[in-house]
């Protein structure tokens, strides 16, 4: 009989707390629901882009600093672990952007202000955001396209030379939509970016270049020969499915939400074993997951998240499913 690997839980539980806090109130004193940049803040919070300044606060009107926009691009790449270097006198280590600029800088996403120069804490432009951005794009293989006309702004001819292409793009593809001054809106190039203002483009990036699964990147060093493919599974989970499906091998459902929700009807009759739950290798873009203690089983019979295929299951949120984080289950687990 093959083995069942299953999935370590809490990881998946950590990931849904996030989510969660959609549905609460607004974890920033200074940020209330009906600010127009509430829904882009939460969803930033909710992804872990972007953190408070402390105190409770998030200061949404406050400029964002070099040093922040490198980190949450490096956050928004899943953190990539880098080897600290001197490469900038500026940037010393242990800093909590120490790491995120040596990555921004070895992709081509950030240069210093000077020779051997990063200025960390320098107050970022919407053209330099802009340009952030649209290297960030191109690091990503998203092929970025001068896509919109800089003319339409009183104030388009103001942008630097370097950050007309960047900037094109990004009003072209709408992450920046203008700033309104009385009935106009003007571009405000050289203006500072502020930390809604980012947190607004971030969820317009997502939603526009959404992280679409390739075999090529996400591809596992696992062969499915090390971890065979899962034929046991009470429901089956696809990016490709539906959650109108039976879930089965054939007609996958599409969602951990769903499977959640299948879960818990499926115990209601299934009291003397396992329900084991296996997910495609692939994206899986969900918000407001939220899961209870009863969702993981009993001691006896606990609920098993599994993969199968070569390459992860990744979860908006965090959650990354992969063979190497499965194991045996343990009677002493719960």
């Amino acid at each position: 009989m093959k083995r069942v690997l299953s999935f370590i839980l809490t990881v998946l539980m950590l990931a849904s707390a996030a989510a969660v806090f959609s549905a609460e109130a607004s974890p920033f004193s200074d940020v209330k629901e009906t600010r127009w940049s509430y829904e882009a803040i939460k969803y930033a919070y909710d992804n872990k882009y972007m953190d408070g300044v402390g105190g409770g606060r998030f200061d949404p009107a406050g400029t964002m600093t070099r040093g922040m926009v490198v980190t949450v691009l490096w956050r928004m790449e899943g953190k990539p672990a880098m080897e600290f270097r001197p490469d900038f006198s500026d940037v010393k280590d242990g800093k909590y952007y120490s790491g995120a600029v040596i990555w921004a800088k070895d992709n081509g996403i950030v240069n210093g202000v000077s020779e051997g120069v990063f200025d960390p804490g320098g107050k970022i432009t919407r053209e330099q955001l802009a340009a952030m951005m649209y290297r960030f794009s191109e690091y990503k293989d998203y092929n970025p396209l001068k896509a919109g006309d800089l003319e339409k702004f009183p104030d388009g001819d103001r942008a630097h030379s370097y950050a007309k292409d960047p900037l094109s793009w990004a009003t072209g593809v709408g992450l920046i939509t203008g700033v309104k001054s009385g009935d106009t809106d003007l571009l405000d190039p050289r203006g500072n970016a502020t930390r809604e203002q980012f947190a607004t483009i971030l969820m317009r990036f997502d939603k526009t270049y959404p992280v679409i699964y390739n075999d090529a990147v996400l591809q596992s060093h696992y062969t499915e020969k090390e971890y065979p493919l899962v034929d046991n599974a009470d429901i089956y989970v696809s990016p490709d499915g539906d959650d109108g499906a039976t879930g089965d091998f054939d007609h996958p459902i599409a969602t951990f939400a769903h499977a959640v929700e299948m879960v818990r009807t499926l115990k209601e009759t299934v009291t003397d074993r396992s329900i084991v739950v296996a997910f495609k290798a692939g994206e899986y873009h969900e918000e407001n997951i939220t899961m209870t203690a009863e969702d993981s089983g009993t001691k006896e019979h606990p609920v098993i998240y599994c993969g199968y295929g070569d390459g992860e299951a990744v979860i908006t949120g965090g959650a990354i499913i992969k063979a190497e984080q499965f194991e045996p289950v343990d009677e002493d687990k719960r």
